[in-house]
């Protein structure tokens, strides 16, 4: 490839010889209108693609009740991001800086559609975005899948739930 095409398709950290990101692509994505996006923020300094993520947990349950508005799903999904070391030399190496399990909550979840899930659930996306008004169904999830695990869903209400960090982030 070009050198203009490789300035232009990678992170612009890593055009200014920053921390470049395996899974994500930074500068594509758009925030969610939902709560708890900061908790992102804060551990990331960005918002996710997810392209390249894992998805690593995907549970559903439903109330007591048959109400559907009482029913509810999770997803967890792991983000990475590598910094190159040792550019242009022969020990050049990615070294894993953040390492983080995003959880998010969905309730009055309708319309589950589920393909695969296995041992290693990569994925293209993840897309949270406002639905038609249609019987209560306010928001449409989509998860892309690259290998394993993909789905879609509508629901009434999403939020980013907790952001484990697995690696400490380097200030």
């Amino acid at each position: 490839a070009s050198d203009v095409y490789k300035r232009q398709h990678q992170p612009i950290a890593a055009s200014r010889g920053g921390p470049v990101s395996s899974n994500v692509r930074p500068h594509m994505t758009t925030i969610p209108p939902i709560p708890g996006t900061e908790e992102v923020l804060s551990a990331l300094g960005w918002w996710p693609s997810f392209h390249d993520a894992e998805v690593t947990r995907f549970s559903l349950s439903r109330g007591a009740t048959a109400d559907a508005k009482k029913s509810e799903a999770e997803l967890d999904v792991q983000v990475r991001e590598y910094e190159p070391r040792n550019v242009g030399t022969t020990e050049y190496e990615l070294v894993l800086i953040k390492d983080v399990i995003i959880r998010f909550a969905f309730t009055g979840v309708e319309e589950v559609q589920v393909e695969d899930f296995n041992f290693q659930n990569v994925i293209n996306s993840l897309v949270i975005q406002p639905a038609a008004e249609e019987a209560g169904r306010r928001i449409r999830v989509e998860v892309g899948s690259i290998y394993g695990f993909g789905a879609t869903w509508f629901c009434s209400s999403a939020r980013v739930a907790g952001v484990s960090r697995l690696v400490p982030s380097e200030a």
